[in-house]
């Protein structure tokens, strides 16, 4: 009786710990792709919180090699390429002993695409629609986690949140 018991109790446990493991799948369907929110909303709330942030610039190609890189951190922005650096104030660019004018760096222009093109929910990023082609992925808190534009030729800019 006592084996009849202690079994019973421990079916129920597991079959509990499986309901609770399946969450919304086993209860109702599919889980959906994507948070459940508007993804012009989830676009333009993660273009607000990058703005606030040093955002890491890297140009690669499509097999994921990396050819230049940018650290964006207000008006200050270095810059790493073939193995030179530079450091960039405002709008002059030091590296290597000289001094040239080049135009600053401006985050919302990189972060563009989130903000000027239909967006839509593809799996668990998002998709927006225009060209260049991009794509985005979020983090937990709405933030971006990684935005790809496709420039062709085989290269990507990946714009993600400096840490």
């Amino acid at each position: 009786m006592r084996r009849t018991a202690l079994l019973v109790v421990v079916m129920v446990v597991l079959a509990v710990a499986v309901v609770v493991a399946l969450g919304p799948v086993g209860r109702h369907g599919p889980a959906q792709h994507g948070p459940p929110v508007d993804p012009v909303q989830a676009a333009r709330r993660a273009h607000e919180l990058a703005l606030v942030t040093p955002l890491l610039v890297t140009l690669v190609t499509s097999e994921g090699s990396e050819i230049a890189r940018a650290r964006v951190d207000g008006d200050r922005t270095e810059v790493a390429a073939a193995g030179l650096r530079g450091v960039q104030e405002g709008d002059r660019l030091h590296a290597l002993g000289t001094t040239v004018d080049v135009p600053a760096a401006e985050p919302a222009w990189l972060l563009a695409p989130l903000v000027e093109r239909p967006a839509r929910w593809e799996g668990r990023h998002l998709r927006l629609d225009g060209s260049p082609p991009a794509q985005a992925w979020l983090d937990v808190r709405g933030g971006l986690a990684r935005l790809e534009i496709d420039l062709g030729a085989a290269s990507l800019l990946v714009v993600t949140p400096a840490r």
